[in-house]
């Protein structure tokens, strides 16, 4: 997989080497929220016998209400199998593409490419993904508030342009 930066984002670009047009469907998609584990158990799902894991963990391939989120090439079928570029006769091929949970033509397009797709939905407590989101954003500089309860009280405030 090579990835060139663009602005802030990488972009990835996945490539085959040709021998892909006998490689099944993928047939396993790890669906999740924000903030609710799906890197790390994409990571241990993709360390296990049986499993290839796409590269990257999210190629949003059928997420395509949502495209204008991500600058990224136009995706079609053969880019999706390279993102599996190093499938070798593994049981499952899993898609980590968070997005699918919150486009709404996802699961629909997914059950359409194959009517045998299995899916692993990873949810978390709305608070504790709060107060993780509000961790990350003070890691990147994102938030100046320490404290999360004061930081939340601030919201409304924020909303409206006061804080």
């Amino acid at each position: 997989m090579d990835s060139k930066k663009y602005g802030d984002q990488y972009q990835y670009f996945c490539e085959g080497d040709g021998e892909l047009s006998n490689m099944p469907k993928v047939n396993l998609f790890l669906v999740g929220g924000a903030k609710c584990g799906t890197t790390t158990l994409a990571n241990w799902l993709g360390a296990q016998e049986g499993i290839c894991f796409s590269r990257p963990k999210e190629p949003w391939f059928f997420s395509q209400n949502l495209q204008s989120l991500r600058m990224r090439q136009i995706q079609t079928m053969e880019w999706y199998q390279g993102c599996f570029a190093h499938y070798g006769g593994e049981r499952y091929l899993a898609d980590g593409s968070t997005s699918y949970l919150y486009d709404q033509s996802s699961i629909s397009e997914i059950l359409r490419y194959n009517p045998d797709a299995k899916f692993i939905i990873s949810l978390r407590n709305p608070v504790d993904v709060a107060r993780s989101l509000h961790k990350q954003m003070l890691y990147n500089g994102q938030e100046s508030v320490l404290d999360f309860e004061q930081a939340w009280r601030l919201c409304a405030a924020r909303r409206e342009g006061r804080h």
